[in-house]
Parts: structure tokens; sequence; C-alpha cells
């Protein structure tokens, strides 16, 4: 059963968007995804993905500004 767990998140890694290749790699070499419960894995994507679209966000408030 662990395994089958281990392959799922790794199957949601795989699954990210390029847009995600940096927090991908990051979770891949420095966290435990046998530890790791899927729930923590989507939300580090999750906080991951709203800092990117913060940051999408004030870049485009400085380029209006």
């Amino acid at each position: 059963m662990q395994e089958s767990y281990v392959v799922r998140k790794m199957k949601i890694l795989r699954a990210a968007s390029p847009n995600f290749f940096q927090i991908v790699l990051a979770i891949e070499v420095f966290c435990d995804l046998e530890s790791m419960t899927v729930e923590d894995l989507v939300g580090r994507l999750e906080a991951y993905e709203i800092r990117l679209r913060d940051r999408d966000l004030m870049t485009d408030l400085e380029v209006e500004g």
C-alpha cells in the first residue's frame, strides 16, 4: 500500500504544468515523498501557484504604473 501511495504522488508531480518545474524539482529533491501526504503535496503546489499569480499581478501593475 505504501508504494502505491508514493506512485500516486509521483503521478501528481509528473502531471504538473511546466510552470511548476521549479517547485516539482524542489519537492523531488528536498522532500520525503514516502512520509508526505497527498494533501501536503497539493498544498505546496497550490501555495506555489498563488505565489506565481501574485508575482504576475505585481509585474502587470509595475508595467501599467
